[in-house]
Order: structure tokens, then sequence, then C-alpha cells
């Protein structure tokens, strides 16, 4: 989850400059209740789901992923965390 008030950085904004480094990422998988073939349904509960959604990105996590390229990943996060500070 990333806190774009608290990072500087948004979800998509990561994303993006993960994928020009070549990385595969992801956002979170809409929730059911905000996709529009349920927008006529009730929904009950509170908006942990779609808090996720919003701020989420999932990273590579394949088994087949090596310890050097974890650093790689945690690397660049780092030094675009270290921009907006």
């Amino acid at each position: 989850l990333i806190d774009e008030k608290v990072t500087g950085l948004s979800n998509d904004r990561l994303r993006i400059i993960l994928m020009k480094k070549g990385i595969e990422t992801r956002f979170l998988w809409k929730p059911l209740h905000l996709q529009p073939v349920f927008k006529d349904f009730p929904f009950y509960g509170g908006n942990q789901a779609g808090k996720m959604f919003k701020n989420g990105l999932c990273l590579p996590s394949s088994v087949s992923l090596t310890h050097t390229d974890l650093e790689k990943i945690s690397e660049i996060i780092a030094q675009e965390l270290i921009k907006t500070y």
C-alpha cells in the first residue's frame, strides 16, 4: 500500500517507474462492489477494499525471483522514495 501523502508517490507513478525499468507490477483487484456490473446491488461493509484498490500495488512475487531481483526492486523503490524527501 502506498500512501501518496506520506511518500509523494502514487501507486500509478511507482508502477510506471518500475515498468520503465522492466519490472512488471499490477494494481490490486478491483473490489466487486465497485465494478459496473454490480452497481445496482446493495453493498454491506466498509471501504477497506476500496482504499486498498486505490493505494495498492502488487510487486513481483514469483518463487523464481532471485535475491538479486529482490534487491534491485527494493533499491529502485528506495531511490524513488528518497527523491520525495
